[in-house]
């Protein structure tokens, strides 16, 4: 699995977190929803460009789940094309999710990408293999949260999706990948103002 989140960080308008705090944290919500938890990290941060203490601009991350799933992140905020992409590699195939339709179509139009493995004659593998693409242009997911947590509500079951247990995961796992960095220097996580 790998996990690419690069958006323009704009000091004034954002979060004091830096780029993985302020915005990667997202990647790694969906990374663990669909990997399961991450119990190794392994990581590199970057100094923020603009000065604040404590914020980042690029972190690296390699983790890997109790099964042996192993993903790798990066967040940055110095790519300059936005970007929001999920990596999923298997033994007969691949899928891919490119683009963030929420994202004001600042990331890219939302594509989900897949292919099947393709062989020759001899059993190996070709490179290229024709891939299907689906685009979605429909910006539901707050739609779909809020009938999930209507639903937990009501008492028609617990809601599955945005729980505190997953917001507390996601930022378990960003305060493990800085803490690993022993070079990194965190400073105070403030609010923007």
């Amino acid at each position: 699995m790998r996990g690419i989140f690069a958006y323009i960080r704009e000091p004034k308008l954002s979060g004091r977190g830096g780029v993985l705090f302020d915005r990667g944290m997202q990647m790694l919500d969906l990374m663990q929803d669909l990997a399961g938890p991450f119990v190794e990290v392994k990581s590199m941060i970057s100094r923020d460009i603009w000065g604040e203490p404590g914020a980042d601009d690029n972190a690296f991350a390699l983790l890997r789940t109790h099964e042996g799933v192993t993903a790798q992140l990066h967040a940055s905020a110095t790519w300059w094309r936005e970007t929001f992409r999920l990596e999923l590699g298997f033994e007969d195939g691949y899928i891919w999710l490119d683009g963030l339709t929420g994202a004001a179509g600042r990331m890219g139009p939302e594509m989900l990408i897949t292919a099947r493995i393709s062989r020759d004659e001899t059993g190996r593998p070709r490179p290229n293999p024709e891939e299907q693409i689906r685009e979605f242009t429909a910006d539901n997911a707050m739609a779909l949260e809020l009938a999930d947590f209507l639903h937990a509500v009501r008492g028609r079951g617990p809601a599955r999706v945005g729980t505190s247990q997953q917001a507390f995961d996601a930022m378990n796992i960003v305060q493990r990948i800085y803490a690993d960095d022993t070079a990194w220097q965190p400073g105070e996580i403030r609010a923007a103002e």
